[in-house]
């Protein structure tokens, strides 16, 4: 497996064919870092403030977490746990009846627990709708790429401002 870099150095432009010039491979590491990193860091920082400053809210997640935890601890199946300790079980072939009912679905999580096929990341963050919600407030208020400002190469007119 190559590293990102070494992949970049030899990229494409997809217009021309030409090698990424150095200027543009380090426009992408940049972006990447700053989208794919910070935004991250940025969006738990507050999410963790939210819930430092919220007792309630912080109680209401750990009820979750704790209730979610017992459930799949108390499956016998590995791939429960596996999943929890990130350790890699046989995988799925595809979705099982019980995936796909949705954010927060019991049911479908003690189901693909039990069944013996790891679970997805998408179906363990859906399983724990309060954690999302934490997230998507932390989100709504403080958005980590709103400050980003962008400048156009060269002067724009539009609707006769410049």
């Amino acid at each position: 497996a190559k590293s990102f870099l070494a992949q970049l150095l030899q990229g494409q432009d997809l217009s021309t064919g030409d090698s990424l010039t150095q200027q543009q491979v380090i426009a992408q590491v940049f972006i990447f870092l700053i989208a794919g990193y910070e935004t991250t860091a940025t969006t738990l920082t507050f999410a963790l403030y939210l819930l430092a400053v919220n007792p309630e809210a912080q109680r209401k997640l750990q009820e979750e977490v704790d209730g979610q935890a017992k459930l799949l601890s108390a499956t016998s199946a590995p791939s429960a746990a596996h999943t929890l300790q990130g350790d890699k079980p046989k995988q799925s072939n595809g979705p099982t009846a019980t995936s796909g009912q949705g954010r927060g679905s019991t049911v479908s999580l003690q189901a693909r627990a039990h069944s013996g096929v790891a679970l997805s990341s998408e179906e363990l963050a859906h399983s724990f709708p309060y954690a999302c919600a934490v997230v998507d407030e932390a989100l709504r208020l403080y958005p980590p790429g709103a400050n980003a400002i962008r400048s156009p190469p060269e002067e724009v007119e539009v609707a006769g401002y410049k």
